[in-house]
């Protein structure tokens, strides 16, 4: 139960950060990325799938907006640690065939040899 708890007052304060970014009016395209990629850790022990789902791609979109914007902040394990959740989320939803498609672009990320 305790588990549980953790995962559930980590969103809460996680929306908390949320509301006090969009609040501040400043635009920190990876500090945004990581509160989704935080959120979408917390929700997949809870099997709050879609919500999961949610968290993921907004936090690939800002991943994407931080490849443009502030390159020199992204990592290169970053979106292979994406595509690993994205997966893992799939998997765990009984959807292997979608598993297999993000467990393949890690693969495709950093190539086999790895």
């Amino acid at each position: 139960m305790l588990y549980f708890e953790r995962y559930s007052q980590s969103l809460e304060l996680l929306d908390k950060a949320l509301e006090n970014y969009q609040a501040s009016n400043e635009e920190d395209v990876y500090l945004l990325y990581l509160i989704y990629f935080l959120k979408a850790q917390a929700y997949l022990p809870l099997a709050k799938y879609d919500e999961c789902l949610d968290a993921y791609n907004k936090c690939l979109e800002a991943y994407n907006r931080c490849l443009n914007e502030v390159p020199e902040v992204v990592n290169e394990d970053d979106i292979f640690t994406i595509y690993q959740g994205l997966g893992h989320l799939y998997e765990t939803k009984g959807e292997f065939k979608m598993a297999q498609e993000y467990y393949q672009k890690c693969l495709d990320h950093f190539g086999e040899d790895s």
